[in-house]
């Protein structure tokens, strides 16, 4: 996915320039969040690295930050790329008063559904609306 960014007008009564962001999908480029419940670190391994597996280079890119059931829900940052799986980088704490677990993916036509199916051992919710055909939009 390409982004822009373009010059907005400044939200009326404020004092600063904003920025607006216009994205260009191109097909078969989907990015979305997945919000996850507790799980075990061997769950999470073999979740992420059975869908690393199968759909390898189309798993663009996975970030997001966990709470594994194993580590007394301490977060951790955790990163994929293609194959790559990477070790956990462990937070003291959480960044935010949202402690869910969440998940960015960023994939080349690979299903959702069969993303979701990986980690539904997690009651995994999909947050990010579907993409249609190559567009661009502000």
């Amino acid at each position: 996915m390409e982004h822009r960014q373009t010059p907005s007008p400044s939200p009326a009564g404020g004092g600063g320039s904003g920025w607006g962001s216009t994205a260009i999908h191109t097909h078969g480029i989907d990015s979305f969040t997945v919000i996850l419940e507790p799980m075990t670190r061997l769950d999470f391994a073999k979740a992420l690295g059975g869908l690393a597996a199968a759909c390898g280079s189309d798993l663009l890119r996975v970030k997001g930050i966990v709470a594994f059931s194993d580590r007394n829900n301490q977060p951790a940052l955790v990163q994929a790329a293609q194959h790559s799986m990477f070790a956990p980088e462990w937070l003291d704490d959480w960044p935010d008063d949202d402690h869910r677990s969440r998940l960015v993916f960023v994939v080349h036509d690979i299903p959702r559904e069969q993303v979701v199916a990986r980690f539904a051992f997690a009651a995994p919710v999909i947050i990010g609306a579907r993409p249609t055909h190559q567009h661009a939009h502000a």
